[in-house]
């Protein structure tokens, strides 16, 4: 969902500021809730894997990979790293493991992920 968009034709310039997957009436450019922002899993309870990812080269890959993580049912909490390669999952061991996380992520056909650790 478009919150602002500005164009400038004279500098062939444009704005464009979405509003907050998590948080719609937040500002999107200030915004604490973005994907690629580090979730507090301290909490979470639930088994914990590190998948080593490769094919990441910003923040918006980063994204990309978190939403295939979160996209996995029994899947709590994640976070991505693009500068790491690195990919913490907490997640419910009766509804999923992390080979089949690494999988989600391997089904995007722009990333490979091997568990790293348990």
């Amino acid at each position: 969902m478009f919150r602002t968009a500005i164009v400038f034709l004279a500098s062939a310039s444009l704005t464009v500021a979405f509003a907050c997957p998590d948080n719609p009436d937040c500002n999107a450019s200030s915004c604490t809730h973005k994907a690629d922002a580090p979730t507090d899993m301290t909490n979470v309870e639930g088994a914990r894997a590190k998948l080593a990812v490769k094919g990441m080269t910003c923040g918006s890959c980063a994204n990309g990979v978190k939403a295939a993580i979160m996209g996995v049912e029994g899947v709590k909490a994640a976070n991505v790293n693009h500068e790491t390669g690195d990919a913490e999952v907490v997640f419910d061991e009766a509804k999923t493991d992390a080979n089949a996380i690494a999988t989600a992520v391997n089904g995007t056909a722009k990333f490979s992920a091997e568990v790293s650790a348990n």
